[in-house]
């Protein structure tokens, strides 16, 4: 199998476990674009069943969308966002000071 296969199965294995809550390191590592958001609606769609979804990601533009919070970890400070609110602003100023461009 590919990496982006064994990520799907094992996402899958997970899932099919029934959990009440899923804690995800780079869930959407080593898939194509059109899987990502696949994988992403999943998540956002298994949240809005009752089960608790953490993930952690380096991939901030599959996420922006459909987060509830987003944590940003920097230089040993914790910066919370629920709810999007002010999340768009502090995505500009993430982007703006890692040298990220958005597309």
């Amino acid at each position: 199998l590919s990496d982006g296969e064994k990520q799907k199965c094992h996402l899958a294995r997970a899932i099919a476990q029934q959990p009440t809550f899923l804690i995800l390191d780079e869930p959407t590592s080593h898939l194509d674009p059109p899987t990502k958001r696949t994988i992403i609606q999943l998540l956002q769609t298994i949240s809005q069943n009752n089960i608790g979804v953490l993930l952690s990601t380096h991939d901030i533009h599959s996420v922006s969308d459909v987060q509830k919070s987003i944590w940003f970890v920097e230089q040993q400070s914790l910066i919370v966002s629920k709810n999007n609110e002010s999340t768009i602003p502090m995505l500009d100023t993430f982007f703006a000071e890692s040298g990220i461009k958005k597309a």
